[in-house]
């Protein structure tokens, strides 16, 4: 059974993620092609394109049941996030003019370098509950190109001016608690999202991609080949590109493994029944990059079960914490080892289209050292049985080591005895590690296949 896998995150994608509801009241025409609009950048396209709210209140261009479900976390006083408006949002119109797409823009402020990002995040907000926010927020971009105070309360004004809205009912909304209530839950999803990095963030269907209209596009286009064809959009392909043939080890398949035992970076005492099932390099596409990242798998009966053990090691820290951490007076965590192993339990550890949950950060031990990690499950995979269990982090001589466990089979209903048993078995083997100093870490060598 597979519980390892390769693939391009681009490719990696969830159901759905979370459809916004169309707003029930019709949306005014709006047309305001200003003599500041810069070349290509059109701003009429609200004309035309359902707009609507999601649940949370954030602002959605497309229809609700698109296939293609973009979020993107933005900041108007955050330049990059100009920058992929133009460069992005734009480039996805016609996607969401045809049907294929819907946007969902979440506004975020205090990210970048332009003054009053606050306040003109509360303004879009306000003119969006007269029909108006797509125009307006073209329309702050416009002048996030211009120098000084671009976001003045008098410039902010003008916009509400020019686009003809209620300026009493415009004025009385930013006064109000019903924005503070959407911009207070744009901050706390950003808190909560394992991927955020800063403005723009941009996820399809629930999942973080790369901020570029390449991969946002092949995401899109192969979402669209399986609705075209009747197949769920859970399960999607794992690459574009052509696969090489699956290893089989035991009850282990592996892609793109690089035939090279890496060697046990660790100590640790088995008990009878247990043995080193599988140490190999896996060939991942990262976030940031193709990389390959070694690991170990131990596996043995526990109570009830069979138990498994695997460590990934020496992967970067793709984020060293959350910005807005550090704008509340937290010091930021170096590393953040919780949420690499996140992001590694689904690109290398479950299977793909597996329905992953994870719990909050707990601290766990490995032998006399202390990490910090999370509960996770993995149900209903496409071919693999439920399970669960934990992961934990840790850097040990300046290299980074996350080690998953889990149990199967499991009971869907909850932990019973019998796990509670397994999990204090494992945890027992895990007492037992102690890390290699770099002088003692052993040399990759070739994997041999033997022929008969």
């Amino acid at each position: 059974m597979q519980r390892y896998g390769f693939m391009f995150l681009v490719l990696m994608l969830a159901a759905c993620g979370g459809s916004p509801q169309a707003a029930p009241t019709a949306q005014p025409t709006l047309t305001l092609v200003p003599s500041s609009t810069p070349p290509g950048v059109e701003t009429t396209y609200s004309d035309r394109i359902p707009t609507g709210t999601s649940e949370e209140g954030y602002p959605v261009l497309g229809i609700a049941d698109a296939p293609v479900q973009v979020r993107e976390f933005g900041s108007y006083d955050s330049p990059a996030s100009g920058a992929a408006h133009t460069d992005i949002f734009t480039e996805l119109l016609p996607r969401i003019e045809a049907g294929e797409m819907a946007y969902t823009y979440i506004p975020l402020s205090g990210t970048g370098s332009i003054p009053n990002g606050s306040g003109a995040a509360r303004a879009a907000l306000c003119a969006g509950e007269q029909g108006a926010f797509w125009p307006y927020h073209e329309q702050l971009f416009i002048l996030q190109q211009g120098t000084g105070d671009v976001f003045s309360g008098s410039a902010l004004i003008d916009i509400v001016d020019e686009l003809g809205l209620d300026r009493d009912a415009w004025n009385s909304c930013v006064l109000g608690d019903g924005v503070n209530d959407v911009l207070r839950r744009a901050s706390e999803e950003a808190l909560e999202l394992e991927s955020y990095t800063g403005t723009p963030t941009i996820l399809v269907n629930g999942n973080y991609v790369l901020n570029d209209v390449i991969s946002l596009n092949t995401i899109a286009d192969q979402i669209i080949e399986r609705v075209e064809s009747g197949e769920p959009i859970a399960q999607l392909p794992e690459n574009a590109e052509p696969q090489p043939e699956e290893e089989a080890t035991e009850e282990i398949r592996l892609f793109s493994t690089t035939q090279q035992d890496v060697g046990v970076p660790v100590n640790i005492a088995l008990p009878e029944g247990w043995g080193l099932s599988l140490s190999d390099t896996l060939l991942l596409s990262d976030i940031d990059a193709v990389r390959t990242v070694p690991f170990t798998l131990w596996k043995g009966p526990v109570e009830g079960g069979v138990g498994s053990i695997v460590v990934l090691w020496g992967f970067p820290n793709i984020t060293t914490g959350n910005p807005f951490e550090a704008q509340a007076g937290v010091a930021t965590p170096t590393p953040n080892l919780r949420v690499d192993g996140l992001r590694l339990l689904r690109l290398a550890v479950v299977e793909q289209g597996c329905n992953v949950g994870t719990d909050l950060e707990r601290e766990y031990t490995i032998g006399e050292i202390s990490g910090v990690g999370t509960e996770w499950s993995a149900v209903d995979c496409p071919e693999l049985p439920d399970t669960r269990g934990w992961f934990v982090g840790t850097q040990q001589f300046n290299l980074n080591y996350v080690f998953y466990v889990y149990v199967e089979p499991i009971d869907p209903a909850g932990v019973t005895d019998s796990e509670r048993v397994a999990r204090e078995q494992i945890q027992a083997i895990l007492d037992t590690v102690t890390f290699l100093p770099p002088d003692e870490m052993p040399t990759p060598v070739p994997l041999v296949t033997e022929t008969p």
